[in-house]
């Protein structure tokens, strides 16, 4: 691995407001990571250079002085980073390694898949295109009202298939024939990887910190905020057994979130995994502290040095998009390193991820 930092430090207002900001650019050859084989070999995995990587960033750490008196005192510290990186090379020499979910330009684990379009609907339009997409698919999938419509992404002619031109003309219940040609779309293909594509990435576009502390005579507060945002997680799916009926697809409720439930569809394909993707940016507060140092007056006969009295309250408020409206932990990373279906990408943790524990704290210090 080869790096290049570069980093300023700088102090304003007589150093009032001080800081720090690095510049980096790392570069690594023969990355090792596992790769996943095909199961002919023998075996699922090995470890292997898999090519190139590189990552460029900046981080800027600045603390403020903002009040300074005799009784009273404040001191905000902030912390902010980016890091962007890219598969630069692949050492198969192709451009995407599919079956680990490693392209040339992307992140190292990014979600590869099907786009999320909506809910099939039960109306004449819906049924048509549903009975289309049945008719056409080369395996046997769930297309029907309340299950989940993935994006066809192009049209892509086969010479293979019977047809004007090469495209396959199917006839629909009603007697209407339709080519791919004339109707404008192709088939969802769950064989090929024309329909899927890069979706997200578990990487942030930023992370930042942010803390206060408020010193009066005796008395300190103080309070931390983290933030990181940008980020994609699979975890919109997790607490999908605990829904509400309004909360799921219906004749009478087509405007639901999430797809009505399947029963008796062994054997079929859906696409319903794909609603799972959503959004993991959250803001939180991390830490809520105040505490009070007796005056050296009260203990100097105890012969102790400082005596502080505290409360805390640890994660009391968590902010975020509709993983957190679903209740899900978006700081959970029990098994973001596993590998998803097909996708080579990180996830929230499947189905043991951890719950966000609010606690309070109230404690002693004691120093001799």
């Amino acid at each position: 691995t080869a790096q290049v930092n570069i980093g300023l430090d700088f102090g304003l207002l007589r150093n009032r407001i001080t800081g720090t900001m690095e510049v980096y650019q790392a570069k690594t050859d023969a990355l090792l990571l596992d790769q996943t084989l095909l199961v002919t070999s023998g075996f699922d995995k090995v470890r292997a250079n898999i090519g190139k990587t590189q990552n460029r960033g900046i981080e800027i750490s600045i603390s403020s002085v903002n009040i300074d008196r005799k009784d009273f005192r404040w001191v905000t510290d902030v912390n902010w980073s980016a890091n962007r990186e890219k598969i630069v090379e692949l050492n198969s020499g192709v451009t995407r390694d599919i079956t680990n979910g490693w392209f040339v330009g992307q992140p190292i684990r990014v979600w590869f898949g099907y786009e999320y379009d909506r809910l099939w609907q039960d109306t004449p339009e819906d049924e048509r295109l549903m009975e289309l997409y049945n008719k056409a698919g080369t395996v046997r999938e769930v297309y029907r009202a309340g299950q989940t419509k993935v994006v066809d992404q192009q049209l892509i002619e086969d010479p293979t298939k019977e047809g004007q031109d090469g495209w396959k003309t199917v006839t629909l219940a009603s007697g209407e024939k339709v080519t791919y040609m004339d109707n404008g779309f192709g088939d969802i293909s769950t064989t090929t990887n024309d329909d899927r594509q890069i979706r997200g990435t578990s990487r942030p576009d930023w992370v930042a910190g942010l803390t206060n502390t408020f010193t009066y005579k005796n008395f300190d507060l103080s309070f931390f905020i983290y933030a990181r945002v940008g980020n994609m997680v699979n975890g919109a799916l997790e607490t999908y057994g605990q829904r509400r009926e309004s909360s799921v697809w219906s004749p009478d409720n087509p405007d639901a979130k999430f797809y009505q439930p399947l029963s008796g569809v062994t054997g079929l394909t859906s696409h319903n995994d794909t609603r799972g993707l959503t959004n993991g940016t959250m803001v939180t507060v991390r830490n809520i502290s105040l505490s009070y140092t007796l005056p050296q007056q009260w203990i100097k006969k105890l012969d102790l040095n400082r005596v502080q009295v505290y409360g805390q309250v640890l994660n009391p408020f968590l902010w975020g998009g509709e993983l957190v409206k679903l209740g899900i932990n978006p700081d959970d990373i029990t098994n973001w390193g596993t590998a998803s279906s097909g996708a080579g990408a990180t996830n929230i943790g499947s189905t043991n991820h951890t719950m966000l524990i609010r606690s309070w704290v109230i404690g002693l210090r004691v120093g001799f």
